[in-house]
This record gives structure tokens, C-alpha cells and sequence, in this order.
């Protein structure tokens, strides 16, 4: 691709910026002065640098003869505005007494219906590892005993049944041996059955 076409696709500018490339030699020589003078040498690096300086020194100053900002009030302190309805279609007639407002807050309920339905559900977490980073403050319910007794549950089942839960190695290569020594001694009683020596 020739540069002309190059120049072209962006309108003729350098691709990605908004320049127009140095035609002329002055054009390119303005271009390369224009860099030199910007070009981070020794001083001007500790130039910069004192001007930061300067610069943070001022607004340290400015923020130390600044009064402090007003501290916030919490939200739980803050007043509310009483809400009115002024639509025109409200039942509230000029001959009604105005309602009594209540100095006394109403008393919140002690938790959400939310974390009441879930306290009933035990903590997974809990169950599993018998600790919860939510501690008390968790929405699931901890039940040391439950996850206890699931557990003893769990690997009682897994002891009665043979074929419950994941054997290991060691269980699987036991219980090949077991099937070779039984289907050794059935065969043994087929033979002497059929040789006559077993009679019932």
C-alpha cells in the first residue's frame, strides 16, 4: 500500500491520531523542534518534579486553613417530612381533624421475614465443616447435633451396605478376592454334584 492511500483511509492523518503528517521540510523540522523541547531530559524531569511538589505543598496548605467539613448526620437520625397526599381524588375533606402524629418511633420487628423462613433451613457450610464465617449473624440455621448425627448417619449406611457410597482401592481388591474364592468353591460343588459324590 503507498502512502498516499494510507494517508487516504484516515481522512489524511496519521492513523489513530488527529495530526496531519510533515509534508515540507520546514513542516518537518518545526515537528522535530517541537519534540526536542518536550523531550524528558535530566532538568526537565527535576523541573517537573519540583512543580509537583509545589504543587501538593499548595493544596496542603490550602486544605490545612480550610474549615473541616460538616460531620453527617447518621440516616437513622435524620428527620423525615411527614408525607401528604394533595392528589385531587384523596377522601381527606377539609371538615376531617388532622391525623395525630406519634413522637415514638414504631419498634422494627427483630429480624425480616426473610431471615425467619430461612432460619429453619440448616447452613450447608456448617453442616460440612462444623464452622461458618457468618457465625451467629448467619440467615441458616446451625444445628451442631443435626450435622453430628448426619454424618455417623452417612457412614453407618456406608458400612452396612456393600454397595453404598464410593469403595476404595483397597475395598474393591478385597471384594474381587471374595467373589474369586466364592465362584471357586460353587464350582467345586457342580463338580462333585454332577461326579455323584454329593447326594442329598
Amino acid at each position: 500500500m503507498d502512502e498516499e492511500t494510507w494517508l487516504r483511509l484516515n481522512g489524511g492523518k496519521l492513523i489513530g491520531t488527529n495530526l496531519k503528517p510533515p509534508e515540507t521540510s520546514e513542516e518537518i523540522e518545526e515537528w522535530i523542534r517541537e519534540r526536542r523541547k518536550k523531550f524528558p531530559t535530566k532538568e526537565r524531569v527535576a523541573e517537573r518534579a519540583k512543580q509537583e511538589e509545589e504543587r501538593k505543598r499548595k493544596l496542603a496548605e490550602a486544605y490545612a486553613t480550610s474549615p473541616p467539613p460538616p460531620a453527617e448526620v447518621p440516616a437513622n437520625q435524620k428527620r423525615k417530612r411527614p408525607e401528604q397526599d394533595n392528589s385531587p381524588d384523596s377522601d381527606s375533606d377539609s371538615n376531617s381533624t388532622p391525623e395525630e402524629l406519634t413522637t415514638s418511633k414504631r419498634p422494627l420487628p427483630s429480624s425480616s421475614p426473610r431471615k425467619k423462613a430461612n432460619r429453619g433451613i440448616p447452613c450447608r457450610v456448617f453442616q460440612s465443616t462444623g464452622r461458618c464465617k457468618y457465625g451467629n449473624g448467619c440467615r441458616f440455621k446451625h444445628a451442631p447435633d443435626d450435622s453430628k448425627k448426619k454424618k455417623g448417619e452417612k457412614e453407618k449406611e456406608k458400612k452396612g451396605k456393600s454397595g453404598g457410597g464410593v469403595k476404595s482401592l483397597y475395598q474393591q481388591l478385597l471384594e474381587q478376592d471374595r467373589e474369586k474364592e466364592n465362584e471357586l468353591v460353587v464350582r467345586a460343588v457342580r463338580y462333585l454334584f454332577e461326579k455323584g459324590l454329593l447326594n442329598t
